[in-house]
């Protein structure tokens, strides 16, 4: 979700913490690993996967029980419980409550998939969802130019999530869709961009401190320190974990893991 959206309204929406919650909870993710993953998977937001030495169980599987009657409570305290004649809620200024979601389609069907059954999950709370499929250099264009209410891609960090912590920390410039802004503002040192909230500060201040460690076990401790900040802000919405692929290779090729 894109904490800095340009339309003020939208992003005061997205920086509520209860909508983020409520959204995250109207997900029925067993239904979607069912129809779309044929079973492969379990709920997940995202961070380590649990046998990894760096994992978090808040961060990994916060407000993944499907729960729309919650959803709806936490809506309406929220601020958002008038509705439409369609039964749709509204914005503080009178709009309908809608997102606009990108993805690349080609590459990813089963994300336009996945997204047709949030679609529908999310209507039951009274949240529109308009599903586009676009072509790669369209999805990153709008993204860079910080044109979008939310983006979907995959959250990286299986082996070692240290190398590309993009979905913790605001840090790279076409992948940390949740806050571009605050990514250029990282980059040029203040100069660019936007200032983050207090939490991604701090966090990428532990990402500079982390960077220079030399101990590996103090590294890693800031890390999580990194990723407990990260699952108290709750800034990404995750579907499941990767399930486990399969690989034909030959019998005299090296270096490949058994499993």
């Amino acid at each position: 979700f894109n904490h800095t959206h340009k339309d003020p309204v939208m992003r005061e929406m997205i920086r509520n913490k209860m909508v983020r919650e409520a959204l995250s909870l109207a997900i029925d993710r067993e239904e979607i690993i069912d129809i779309v993953y044929q079973g492969q998977g379990e709920p997940w937001q995202i961070g380590p996967r649990p046998d990894h030495v760096l994992y978090n169980e808040q961060l990994g599987t916060q407000y993944t029980d499907y729960d729309p009657d919650r959803a709806n409570e936490l809506l309406d305290e929220a601020g958002y419980a008038e509705r439409d004649d369609d039964g749709y809620r509204l914005l503080s200024d009178g709009r309908r409550f809608t997102f606009n979601v990108q993805y690349t389609g080609i590459e990813q069907p089963d994300w336009g998939d996945s997204l047709e059954i949030i679609s529908e999950q999310w209507e039951d709370i009274g949240v529109e969802l308009n599903i586009s499929s676009v072509e790669r250099s369209i999805y990153y264009s709008r993204g860079e130019a910080n044109e979008h209410d939310f983006m979907v891609w995959g959250a990286p960090g299986g082996l070692d999530p240290t190398l590309s912590p993009r979905d913790v920390l605001a840090v790279h410039p076409q992948a940390s869709w949740f806050a571009i802004p605050w990514t250029r503002w990282y980059l040029s040192g203040g100069v660019d961009g936007e200032e983050p909230t207090e939490s991604m500060k701090k966090r990428l201040e532990l990402y500079d401190a982390f960077k220079k460690e030399a101990d590996q076990e103090k590294a890693l401790d800031i890390f999580r320190e990194i990723h407990q900040m990260a699952a108290e802000e709750l800034e990404i919405i995750g579907i499941s974990l990767a399930p486990n692929l399969v690989g034909v290779v030959k019998k005299d090729l090296g270096n490949v893991p058994p499993s």
